[in-house]
């Protein structure tokens, strides 16, 4: 009887430690972030958008972690160039750059959705054969 009230959280579970094993393939593979592999499943698996949020955010820090430790046991960190820069990397001076690279990205997207949305208005109105 306990089992059976177990079976859908241990289905949750593992639906979400399979995004999660995916998410990870997609960073390491591509370079992509693995919070928007991570959205986009939990999305198409019908998780609502709050909730795919949240669990994201919430395992982002575990993954970095769990990221940056693979980084030093396998000995892939430049620990001189690493004490030279983390002295100066301040996140005040970083902030104007992050916010015009967003602002710019912003822009690229709606500019892509506008030439989508109004290069051929006839598109939409022509009946499908």
């Amino acid at each position: 009887r306990t089992a059976n009230r177990l079976r859908p959280v241990r289905f949750a579970q593992s639906c979400w430690q399979f995004v999660g094993l995916q998410a990870q393939i997609g960073d390491g593979a591509l370079g992509m972030a693995d919070g928007v592999v991570s959205s986009s499943v939990l999305l198409a698996f019908g998780v609502p958008p709050a909730a795919a949020s949240a669990s994201v955010h919430a395992a982002e820090p575990l993954m970095t972690a769990a990221s940056s430790g693979s980084h030093v046991w396998h000995r892939i960190v430049n620990w001189r160039l690493f004490r030279y820069l983390a002295p100066a990397v301040n996140g005040y001076m970083l902030k104007p750059y992050v916010a015009g690279y967003l602002a710019l990205m912003g822009a690229w997207i709606l500019f892509r959705a506008w030439l989508v949305c109004c290069s051929s208005p006839s598109r939409s109105t022509k009946p499908h054969a």
